[in-house]
């Protein structure tokens, strides 16, 4: 799985997580059939041909109410996950608080069993890099502003956030994405996206 970082979150990963970021990385066309995705380097023998994995994602590290948080959203289906109050040590542990969050967020979301065991085999090893998609990061600063509208309209603590409530709630609402007319609802587009790869 790809994670392109910003560079504020870059800086807190430990070295060995990063990947060489001067590598050349082929742009993400607006829209692809839900059963392909394309990574850097990679040749698709035919259109059909399924890749075995979570696709891209985008990362940021976010203050909110002076606490950091990571916001995750996934390229294709705009899938939001936010780990709040995230500790120094929580960065060297991040794909297993990834992976927690987003099982969990799932079965929040009432997916089939059959569906959230296919996310889980699904789960490969994370590769972090710092080239980011202008288009996905205004679908996150979105997500993190109607995350930080709850917590200060609603007067809630931050640090009083379930993460997997939190993104699952974030996944029910539409998504607009640039070149495209019909919104994306990252709730069904995920649960679709893992279905085509079952």
């Amino acid at each position: 799985m790809q994670v392109h970082c910003t560079k504020k979150l870059m800086a807190k990963l430990p070295q060995n997580h990063k990947i060489n970021s001067a590598e050349p990385v082929a742009e993400l066309p607006q829209q692809l059939p839900a059963n392909v995705v394309l990574f850097p380097g990679t040749k698709l023998k035919n259109q059909q041909e399924k890749t075995k994995d979570l696709g891209q994602w985008h990362a940021n590290l976010v203050v909110i109410q002076r606490r950091r948080c990571i916001m995750f959203v996934h390229d294709i289906t705009r899938f939001g996950l936010i780990i709040p109050c995230v500790q120094k040590v929580d960065f060297a542990n991040l794909d297993n608080l990834f992976i927690d969050i987003f099982i969990n967020t799932l079965l929040k979301l009432d997916y089939p069993f059959a569906v959230v065991d296919a996310a889980s085999q699904l789960l490969t090893p994370f590769k972090y890099d710092s080239h980011c998609n202008r288009s996905v990061q205004g679908t996150m600063r979105v997500m993190i502003s109607q995350i930080e509208h709850l917590v200060w309209v609603d007067n809630i603590k931050v640090s009083e956030l379930n993460p997997c409530s939190t993104s699952a709630w974030v996944n029910e609402m539409p998504c607009t994405v640039k070149g495209q007319k019909e919104v994306i609802w990252p709730i069904k587009a995920m649960k679709e996206f893992i279905q085509a790869k079952m």
